[in-house]
């Protein structure tokens, strides 16, 4: 069993949202103090959008949706068939079976104590990709965007240093997130022309279309510091053969 799960990883490198891995992914800013929440224990909640009236956390604890262990990074696939609810999408036609999963809506949980740093971020390096950020119960930001890195200012929203946080991250269908910009997404791409998502989710010649949803890079908190530089700039205004007119901006 071993060995069929490591063959599915490895199959599943093919995409790298679906990994699960980060490695040789480097942040920008290896200089902050930060907190890990990779090693939290996180859970995952799903459902098909529209059928659970579940808006905020509150909701989804009130009609009490089942969830399953979850691995941060991660992908909602792989965790499905850790617990046995998805087969192997690369066997047969098992891909297929994925296609009604486009329409889920997915909530990850898990909890953590509050560090001590006087102006803390809540930092995910990727979030595939339609998300909402709910800390200790209050929207602390949005994402629509799986390529990017996201930042949420979350100094007002934890609680005192040492005492434990709630955090659920809501991920919407990217098919029902489409429809509402295009309208019918199956016709002339609009199912991926809207939606900032790697292309190959959606099918390629090196794999079946796999849509995805997930924590796909680390998240952790990182602390901000008071006098740093976060961005540097140069720029050659001219070059001769003795001397060189070089512009910097720092930010």
């Amino acid at each position: 069993q071993r060995e069929h799960q490591a063959g599915v990883q490895r199959r599943m490198a093919i995409m790298p949202n679906l990994t699960g891995e980060s490695s040789g992914y480097r942040t920008n800013r290896p200089w902050r103090p930060r907190m890990d929440l990779c090693g939290c224990p996180w859970q995952l909640h799903h459902f098909l959008e529209g059928t659970v009236p579940v808006r905020t956390p509150f909701d989804l604890l009130t009609y009490a949706v089942p969830g399953v262990p979850a691995r941060v990074p991660g992908n909602v696939e792989l965790d499905l068939m850790a617990c046995g609810e998805l087969p192997d999408p690369f066997v047969g036609l098992n891909s297929l079976s994925l296609r009604p999963y486009e329409f889920h809506q997915y909530w990850y949980e898990t909890r953590f104590l509050t560090p001590a740093f006087d102006d803390p971020e809540l930092v995910f390096e990727g979030l595939d990709c339609y998300a909402d950020i709910w800390l200790n119960g209050k929207l602390v930001g949005t994402a629509d965007n799986a390529l990017i890195e996201h930042r949420f200012e979350i100094r007002d929203s934890l609680a005192v240093i040492g005492q434990e946080n709630r955090l659920f991250v809501c991920l919407k269908s990217p098919m029902n997130q489409a429809r509402q910009v295009h309208g019918e997404v199956w016709s002339r791409g609009g199912d991926r022309v809207q939606v900032r998502k790697p292309a190959h989710c959606y099918g390629w010649d090196i794999m079946p279309r796999i849509l995805s949803a997930g924590i796909w890079r680390p998240v952790y908190i990182e602390a901000r510091l008071e006098h740093e530089v976060e961005e540097l700039h140069l720029q050659t205004m001219s070059c001769g053969e003795s001397e060189a007119n070089v512009e910097v901006w720092a930010h």
